[in-house]
């Protein structure tokens, strides 16, 4: 595929002038100092905004939320609706979450969607084929609708847990989280790849503190803010997929 070679960490798959997905960190004290709005929206699960689209990992199939959105139960995963509506997920612990966002031929708006997903459930044999299916959907999708040249998807979230004192969990436990980020992220470059023939470039690296990160997706400027427990350490930087092992260090 002629997006191979490509690296799009430096824009290299999209057409010139387009514009790639930014993230803006912030850690929770901090944006209710500076933007308590954004706090509130990132923040409260009462907070639903009619222009943002909520993707909800804990709703239920019987609640009611989630419309249009594809999934495999009650907290497996959570694929929202292709749509130009803005986007925010919650509570993102040690799931992963893809956002991919391009320009729609017909009104040339941005489109996007955005996904919630639990390593612990879509990597299972028992989902895994059919978030493979639902997301590989969604991409196409968003391939058919867009103008070639402006699609951009990246991958946040996740958790790489160390050892160290007062932690919850054992070492065999920080472990088994760990493999089961590195195999997320596998998993969603490898479905990515498949579709469009570039890596979707991992624009936050996983958490390592037992707090979960919030994601608001911004339509019109292709931003994504990420209010997490910590910033400005190896964790927030970006790489490519097949780069995780190098940027694994860092950790």
């Amino acid at each position: 595929m002629e997006y191979l070679k490509k690296n799009p960490l430096y824009s290299e798959h999209l057409k010139k002038g387009e514009k790639c997905i930014i993230a803006c960190f912030g850690i929770f004290r901090d944006l209710e100092k500076t933007d308590p709005e954004l706090c509130k929206i990132l923040l409260s699960p009462s907070f639903d905004a009619q222009d943002i689209e909520v993707i909800d990992y804990d709703a239920k199939p019987s609640d009611g939320r989630n419309i249009g959105a594809k999934t495999a139960g009650y907290q497996t995963y959570v694929i929202s609706s292709v749509s130009d509506r803005d986007k925010i997920t919650r509570y993102l612990y040690d799931c992963t979450s893809v956002f991919a966002v391009g320009r729609e031929k017909k009104t040339g708006k941005n489109i996007s969607f955005l996904s919630h997903q639990d390593p612990k459930k879509f990597l299972k044999e028992r989902y895994q084929e059919q978030f493979t299916n639902d997301l590989t959907n969604s991409l196409e999708e968003l391939k058919g609708r867009c103008v070639k040249g402006t699609i951009d998807v990246v991958i946040s979230g996740g958790l790489y847990p160390r050892k160290h004192p007062g932690a919850k969990w054992s070492w065999k436990e920080a472990e088994i989280f760990r493999g089961l980020y590195k195999s997320s992220v596998s998993l969603l470059s490898e479905i990515v790849m498949e579709v469009f023939g570039f890596e979707p470039a991992v624009i936050s690296g996983p958490k390592k503190v037992e707090r979960s990160d919030s994601v608001l997706c911004v339509n019109k400027t292709r931003r994504m803010f990420i209010a997490r427990p910590q910033v400005g350490n190896a964790t927030t930087e970006s790489f490519l997929p097949i780069n995780l092992e190098i940027q694994e260090e860092k950790w």
